[in-house]
């Protein structure tokens, strides 16, 4: 056999078996968007119905434990209660609503403000190794603004398991290192210093330690950290996003969680 010949073959070797390595196991999921929309059957404000529930959701099916998982997630979202426990169903949660109203047309004379309350879901990223959720509530109920809370997670496949802040990256100083990227990207958005002082700057980070949230996504564009109203600055900062481009996390995050990273930065 010459020696040419022999090569041939190893470098056709090799690439199979690259190929076969890289190619991403394909799971099997789909889903469908809801909505559900309750009014108060018997009463209405100036402005309308006066209690007015909408829930809008995917609800997934295909890969399991993986769709489980996501539907239970959802619906743990959207029927939570202000006590944080789940109702039964959105008619129940409609009607505590409803009761509750009632209640304040009874010792209120003369009542008429509008309650509403909208619970959302919906798909932020997929690819081979992860999908992302976000879900978003807002709602009034008469006080002297709106309260409105966004939560992110993303879920490992096949086994849809939340993936949490100590999984992103392999070891502690790549941590340490996803922080400083995140403070920095804070500290732009603010137009504060390297060396100025957050608490001095209006912000709640103990011992001016700041910290990542557990609040996070992938999303097609980087890694999305969510800080609600009220979590580290007050009601008139309003929400604070800090999101990091793929580009920048090579060699600080799991390889999992950066699959096809350069062509989702392209997008």
């Amino acid at each position: 056999m010459s020696t040419s010949y022999l090569i041939l073959i190893i470098f056709l070797i090799i690439t199979f078996s690259a190929c076969e390595q890289e190619e991403p196991e394909i799971i099997s999921l789909g889903y469908k968007m809801f909505e559900q929309i309750y009014e108060h059957p018997e009463c209405e404000t100036d402005e309308g119905p006066c209690v007015t529930l909408i829930f809008t959701y995917p609800e997934f099916t295909g890969e399991e434990p993986l769709a489980s998982s996501l539907n239970d997630w959802i619906s743990n979202q959207l029927l939570e209660e202000e006590n944080g426990i789940n109702s039964l169903n959105f008619g129940q949660l409609a009607r505590q609503w409803y009761s509750d109203y009632e209640i304040y047309v009874t010792e209120i004379d003369n009542y008429n403000i509008s309650w509403s309350l909208e619970r959302r879901v919906e798909l932020v990223h997929d690819n081979p190794d992860l999908i992302s959720l976000h879900f978003h509530e807002f709602s009034f109920t008469g006080g002297a603004h709106p309260i409105q809370a966004d939560i992110f997670r993303s879920f490992r496949k096949p086994e849809g398991i939340i993936i949490t802040l100590d999984e992103l990256t392999y070891d502690q100083s790549q941590f340490r290192l996803l922080t400083s990227l995140a403070e920095e990207q804070f500290r732009y958005t603010f137009e504060l210093l390297e060396d100025e002082n957050l608490e001095d700057a209006g912000f709640w980070f103990v011992d001016n330690d700041f910290h990542l949230t557990e609040n996070f996504a992938f999303t097609n564009f980087g890694l999305l950290f969510y800080y609600n109203v009220y979590e580290v600055a007050p009601y008139a900062t309003g929400p604070i996003a800090v999101e990091i481009e793929y580009r920048d996390l090579q060699n600080i995050l799991r390889s999992t969680w950066l699959h096809d990273y350069e062509q989702l930065s392209l997008k």
